[in-house]
């Protein structure tokens, strides 16, 4: 029996730390861009592909509340998710909600009144303009969505501060 503990002891530590590591919680890999963030929107098994790309160099998300959550609480589910048809069928799904959410923000103003109507005008716009995509061949939804998203970060900068 020494000679098999002597041997495995490196695959069960490799296999536990796999196990610790690699997969032993269904939640999705933490980012440390999302500190403060809370993560309950994303349903199981989604995942945050491409968004880093915003928030290298140390970048957090500001503490969300009101309308800027509510907003956010509809994109990110959409957003997140695996890219394909099964994320634009998604995104044409919520253009309704986040019509109403976008105007929501816009009235809910944060910092600088002028460049906050500026920039919730142009969170509106990509909503408007992810609804078109998904009236017409639905080529144009994931550029669309990746505007959207930019446009809405837009606000939480200036949400900041």
């Amino acid at each position: 029996m020494q000679s098999f503990h002597v041997r495995s002891a490196p695959l069960v530590l490799v296999s536990a730390l796999c196990a610790l590591g690699c997969g032993g919680s269904k939640e999705p890999a933490h980012d440390a861009s999302h500190e403060g963030e809370e993560h309950g929107e994303h349903a199981e098994g989604e995942k945050h592909e491409g968004h880093e790309e915003g928030h290298k160099g140390g970048e957090h998300h500001p503490k969300m509340e009101g309308a800027i959550k509510s907003f956010h609480d509809v994109l990110a589910p959409v957003y997140h998710a695996d890219k394909g048809p099964g994320r634009v069928e998604k995104a044409c799904a919520a253009t309704a909600s986040m019509k109403e959410e976008a105007g929501k923000v816009a009235a809910e103003p944060k910092g600088d009144a002028a460049a906050w109507k500026t920039d919730s005008d142009t969170l509106k716009k990509t909503v408007d303009d992810l609804e078109a995509a998904c009236k017409g061949d639905k080529a144009g939804v994931e550029p669309a969505l990746e505007k959207l998203h930019d446009a809405f970060h837009a606000l939480m900068e200036k949400a900041k501060g």
